[in-house]
């Protein structure tokens, strides 16, 4: 989704058009749910992370001034909630994602249980380097500035992570 047609979308939820978060839901609902479950590693409380992003843009629209870049945008929206869904489950045991996995029921289902699976393997700042790079599709020099490295260091960082996914 280009900034245009997501500043498009926010204006259409400001003037009352809540049909507008629609096509911020199709895009971005997936997205969220692997970010947030690459930190809780429970799908449930990933879901109820996702929803609640979607639930604060639909409220806070008119709030929102233009979106430069709303993939690291919503990058760290999710980043913040996972942040406040730790710290209100503080006393919680994380559960594993698999115990809430469902059976796959096509290709793309299999295909993200296998990437989830993969990713328990990585390390938390690999997970974030994988999901901004590879999911969100930014490039090596925009996932270095969101995560305040070295572009060598993601780099660096992807060769690792396509080393251990062998």
């Amino acid at each position: 989704m280009t900034p245009k047609e997501f500043n498009e979308c926010l204006i259409r939820i400001k003037n009352g058009d809540n049909r507008g978060l629609e096509p911020i839901y199709i895009n971005y609902y997936d997205k969220l749910v692997l970010t947030a479950n690459c930190e809780l590693r429970d799908r449930g409380r990933s879901e109820e992370v996702a929803s609640s992003i979607m639930i604060t843009i639909l409220k806070n629209a008119a709030r929102y001034d233009y979106i430069l870049h709303p993939d690291a945008w919503m990058y760290k929206a999710v980043k913040f909630a996972v942040i406040k869904c730790k710290q209100n489950a503080r006393n919680e045991v994380l559960t594993d994602f698999t115990e809430f996995s469902q059976p796959a029921r096509n290709e793309n289902v299999t295909f993200k249980l296998a990437f989830r699976e993969a990713l328990k393997n990585c390390s938390t700042r690999q997970c974030e380097i994988i999901l901004l790079h590879f999911v969100y599709a930014l490039n090596i020099r925009k996932t270095a500035k969101v995560m305040s490295i070295s572009a060598s260091t993601v780099k660096r960082e992807i060769q690792n992570i396509r080393e251990k996914l062998k």
